[in-house]
């Protein structure tokens, strides 16, 4: 899933010292981010059967997994998927109290076959992460991936950066404008789509499978 066209990353997530920076600084660069945490929060709060599995992409050093798992018990399954080693270290520190409900998978969902073995999930969660495909052009395949891995009415949370905000440049090749997230999630085949939270020129979806 690459092209000429991609846009490179600024930073080598798979070199330790690039990656504990990038979360030393992640709060500061997006102060909005604890906001979105407990949108996230509400959402599973309020949606998930007991006994969930749960799957994140883009898991990076646990920061959303962490008050995922301190404060919704319906979580008995939590995968953790992230292409970079070193940001799978940094969870397992973070979350080593739930290490019984945890499960770390080293795979890179630009691959076309990031999804084998997978499926059965109540929820697949992605916090400013699809943009890691490296062009907006790649992100009707991945959601069209994410579906069969969610039961029936299982439900897709998506929160990423947008394109065309006052505040920053953010690349247009790269992000969706406000108006593309959506679509893109309902020609992936997922129902039910609507916004959760928009702050710091992001935006949280929520999606649900077909009945």
């Amino acid at each position: 899933m690459t092209s000429d066209q991609d846009v490179p990353s600024p930073i080598d997530f798979h070199d330790p010292s690039q990656a504990r920076q990038w979360v030393e600084t992640a709060i500061a660069r997006r102060p909005a981010r604890p906001a979105f945490f407990a949108a996230f929060v509400a959402a599973l709060q309020a949606g998930l059967p007991a006994a969930a599995a749960v799957l994140e992409l883009g898991s990076g050093a646990g920061l959303l997994a962490a008050p995922l798992l301190a404060q919704v018990p319906a979580i008995a399954r939590y995968d953790l998927l992230d292409f970079a080693a070193p940001m799978h270290a940094l969870a397992r520190e973070r979350l080593a109290v739930f290490g019984a409900r945890t499960c770390h998978l080293v795979r890179d969902f630009k691959r076309s076959d990031w999804t084998e073995g997978l499926g059965g999930y109540h929820a697949v969660l992605t916090m400013q992460a699809v943009h890691e495909v490296r062009h907006k052009g790649h992100v009707a395949a991945l959601y069209a991936q994410v579906l069969p891995l969610l039961e029936p009415g299982g439900v897709f949370l998506v929160c990423d950066h947008y394109a065309g905000g006052p505040v920053r440049d953010m690349h247009p090749e790269l992000f969706f404008t406000r108006d593309e997230q959506p679509l893109a999630l309902r020609a992936a085949g997922f129902t039910r789509v609507e916004p959760l939270l928009e702050r710091d020129e992001m935006s949280l979806y929520r999606a649900a499978t077909p009945v």
